[in-house]
């Protein structure tokens, strides 16, 4: 495809996290202009391998934070 002559927003990587963030520029900014790039085709990277996980903060297995935080904590 070609490139647009101009955008507001450039997001590079089109996988789940670059497509995430354009859809929720698109939705909170309407009126900007808000392209996507990729060096190939979207989700051709990891994130059509892995099926594009994202986490907040740092992961850690359940048996470290029942240890680190107690059992309540770590269910939520």
């Amino acid at each position: 495809a070609a490139l647009p002559e101009a955008a507001d927003v450039v997001v590079v990587g089109a996988g789940i996290a670059g497509a995430g963030t354009a859809w929720a520029l698109a939705e909170e900014a309407p009126q900007w202009r808000v392209a996507v790039l990729d060096a190939r085709a979207p989700a051709a990277g990891a994130s059509g391998r892995n099926a594009g996980f994202l986490l907040l903060g740092s992961h850690v297995d359940y048996a470290t934070a029942v240890e680190a935080v107690g059992r309540e904590a770590a269910r939520g």
